[in-house]
């Protein structure tokens, strides 16, 4: 299944020791490359791909997408649009067509994604996915 939860407590307050960039969130698309989350401000996410394949939010990892948060979760603050040990749905869909979403989310250049609550409403589309060359 597609998914994305927010990071445990204790990764939150450890990255910082390890060089780690912040983030509120991964997200997996379980083809074995996680990304990241940050909730910059409280109507904005970006994701990133794990470009360096090393499971941290470095330098090195590429943005991929930006959205804003849905009216139903910007009143929200940064990190709490998913409860602690909760996770949303993502769904894929084609940026050309929108009504081709599919239950298993792929990354594609033309792909966009939903990001999902678990109380079922969206939480945020991402129109468009922009990978890095080396990623496909």
């Amino acid at each position: 299944m597609c998914t994305w939860n927010p990071i445990p407590a204790e990764a939150y307050e450890s990255r910082r020791k390890r060089g780690q960039r912040k983030h509120h969130y991964t997200w997996d698309l379980d083809d074995g490359r996680p990304g990241f989350v940050r909730h910059t401000k409280k109507d904005r996410l970006k994701i990133y791909v794990d470009s360096d394949g090393d499971g941290l939010f470095t330098a090195e990892d590429a943005l991929v997408g930006r959205a804003r948060i849905k009216k139903p979760y910007r009143s929200l603050g940064r990190g709490e649009i998913l409860e602690s040990e909760s996770f949303g749905s993502i769904t894929a869909f084609n940026a050309l067509d929108p009504t081709s979403a599919g239950p298993h989310a792929e990354l594609s250049s033309d792909a966009g994604l939903m990001f999902g609550h678990p109380d079922g409403g969206v939480a945020a589309v991402f129109k468009r996915i922009f990978l890095p060359e080396d990623y496909l």
